[in-house]
C-alpha cells in the first residue's frame, strides 16, 4: 500500500517538523542547498519602491525569519505569517513586531497579519 504524502507540509529546515508529518523516517532525505536571508537578497537586488507585503509560510520558522529581517533595509507595510506554529516564540515575536511599529491581528486558527501603524 502506498501512502500519499502532502509535500507542501513536508518541506522545512526543521527536521523534526518534517518527521512529525512524514509517514516514516525512511522517506526523509537531508540535502544541503545554498540559502540566503531576505535581507541578503534585498541588499543584492534593491527594491525600486517600498515593499507592501511579505507573506511567510516556513513551516515553523516564521518567527526566526521575521526576527532576522533588517528593518533598516526592509520595512514592509504588511507581514502575513502563520501563528499556529510559533510555539515558544509566540510572545517574543509579538513583542518584537510591536517594537518595530506593527499591530498584529490573528486571522483564525492558522494565520496572522502584522500591519505597520
Amino acid at each position: 500500500m502506498t501512502t500519499r504524502v502532502n509535500y507542501q507540509q513536508k518541506t522545512s529546515f526543521n527536521k523534526q517538523w518534517v518527521l512529525n508529518h512524514a509517514p516514516t523516517e525512511g522517506v526523509v532525505e537531508k540535502i544541503s542547498v545554498p540559502s540566503f536571508s531576505v535581507t541578503e537578497i534585498l541588499k543584492q537586488y534593491p527594491l525600486k519602491k517600498d515593499l507592501e507585503l511579505i507573506a511567510i509560510d516556513a513551516e515553523g520558522l516564521d518567527a526566526e525569519i521575521i526576527m532576522s529581517l533588517d528593518f533598516s533595509v526592509i520595512k514592509p507595510k504588511v507581514i502575513f505569517f502563520e501563528h499556529h506554529t510559533l510555539g515558544k516564540n509566540h510572545d517574543s515575536l509579538m513583542d518584537f513586531l510591536s517594537s518595530k511599529g506593527y499591530k498584529v491581528s490573528i486571522l483564525g486558527e492558522w494565520d496572522a497579519v502584522a500591519e505597520l501603524t
